[in-house]
């Protein structure tokens, strides 16, 4: 199957080429730029803001992922504007071609209030509605350069103290990238529709923190304040994480909320047992010459 993944050198990009091309995969790697890029896969100039450009890099493909995010990099916070217009653009370059389509978004909640969390499940929303894309969803994303593992590692590492907002209250329900990766290629054969993707645990945000200090044998203390600035949240995360504070700012808001699989029907359709949370952390952790593990 010719296949071309979009986000090619994204976190979750980086780690899926491998596992695609040891199928037996002819995997195209889609990036702005192509004429640097050194990772596995054919690299092709796949901007998905570019409809000409991407019209291009689908020509000939039989599927083709969806692993792009306009929220990096975006210091004028239209990310969810761009998100849109992106996915419209390729869902209907990918249904005029009749591609297997597969797009990893985040868990929908209840009482969502994060813009960044809006925009994940538009965009599955447009994907599945006009390409009959198969969408997984996922939490946190345990795994070597992520950005959330990168904010929990920035403060963890470097505070003795940790004084948290009371997102730290907030449910969680995270899973490795390799997890990921795996449901992530058994996808092309899953009927379309939406799936939730998670590990064995739901654990709070201060789980998380203290099960990590745990882990790496440091010594840890959270203290809860009843309110801290988010401005001032965002900006701490991002000085402590070296992340792009126009990254982080949204992140931060989507702690607000419980983040947690509705269903599980994935399990039944694709077998496995996901690593629990300290089996995740100790992978990201783990050194490694693979790509996934490049910052």
């Amino acid at each position: 199957m010719r296949i071309l993944v979009t986000g090619a050198t994204g976190f979750v990009g980086r780690a899926l080429l491998p596992a695609l091309l040891d199928a037996g995969h002819d995997v195209l790697a889609g990036t702005r730029h192509p004429d640097t890029y050194d990772g596995p896969g054919l690299p092709v100039a796949a901007d998905v803001g570019d409809p000409e450009q991407l019209s291009a890099a689908l020509d000939g493909c039989d599927a083709a992922y969806y692993l792009v995010h306009a929220m990096e990099g975006d210091p004028r916070g239209d990310f969810a504007a761009r998100d849109r217009r992106s996915a419209e653009v390729f869902a209907e370059l990918a249904a005029a071609r009749r591609l297997k389509v597969v797009y990893l978004g985040g868990l929908d909640s209840a009482d969502t209030v994060s813009d960044h969390l809006r925009s994940r499940l538009e965009v599955g929303r447009i994907l599945r509605e006009r390409a009959g894309a198969v969408e997984l969803r996922a939490a946190v994303v345990i795994g070597a350069g992520g950005s959330s593992f990168r904010m929990l590692q920035g403060l963890v590492e470097k505070l003795p103290v940790l004084v948290a907002p009371r997102w730290v209250d907030s449910r969680c329900q995270p899973i490795a990238l390799g997890d990921v990766v795996r449901y992530l290629a058994a996808a092309l054969d899953l009927p379309a529709g939406h799936y939730d993707v998670a590990g064995e645990q739901v654990l709070t945000y201060e789980q998380m923190l203290l099960g990590y200090a745990r882990i790496r044998g440091l010594r840890r203390t959270l203290v809860t304040v009843p309110w801290v600035p988010a401005g001032l949240s965002a900006r701490g995360v991002a000085l402590l994480s070296g992340l792009d504070l126009a990254l982080v700012e949204p992140l931060i808001e989507g702690l607000a909320v419980d983040v947690v699989a509705a269903d599980d029907r994935i399990r039944a359709l694709v077998p496995f047992d996901p690593l629990d949370y300290e089996q995740s952390v100790r992978a990201a952790l783990a050194p490694t010459t693979t790509p996934a593990a490049a910052a």
